[in-house]
């Protein structure tokens, strides 16, 4: 029997010196950039920092990924959704910050206030204040209780 034919027919074969490989496996990581993007989107508002951490996280290794790809010749499913979605959570949490700066005077009143209520009613009062006080600084009408 020939050498040949002693081969296993279902064996991955590599292709000659120099010839290009058909199928590249794709880079992996780009799913793992998009679970820290999502997650720091998600974690955006309520922990703002962890959210902004996370979402620069997955955008640096979403671009490191899709620039290893690149580089290879392979593709990375999830980096260039990682990019997006760690950008929106970076604009999220960038927007919050901004929310929390411009109203920092207004945000600490209705806090004192709400620490001294003791009462749903004194609650409700510094809820209604907080509102006015975000109104007049805005230059807007309050809003109806």
């Amino acid at each position: 029997m020939a050498e040949s034919d002693e081969r296993d027919p279902y064996a991955p074969q590599s292709p000659p010196d120099g010839a290009p490989t058909l199928h590249k496996p794709p880079q992996r990581g780009g799913i793992a950039a998009l679970l820290l993007s999502v997650a720091g989107a998600a974690l955006a508002l309520p922990l703002v920092p962890v959210g902004l951490v996370l979402s620069i996280a997955g955008i640096v290794r979403g671009l490191r990924v899709r620039r290893l790809a690149r580089r290879e010749g392979t593709h990375a499913p999830g980096a260039a959704a990682a990019v997006i979605a760690g950008g929106a959570g970076v604009a999220l949490a960038a927007s919050v910050l901004v929310f929390i700066a411009v109203f920092w005077t207004e945000l600490r009143t209705y806090q004192s206030c709400q620490s001294g209520a003791n009462t749903m009613i004194a609650a409700q009062d510094c809820e209604r204040e907080f509102r006015d006080s975000l109104a007049d600084r805005l230059g807007v009408s309050p809003l109806p209780s």
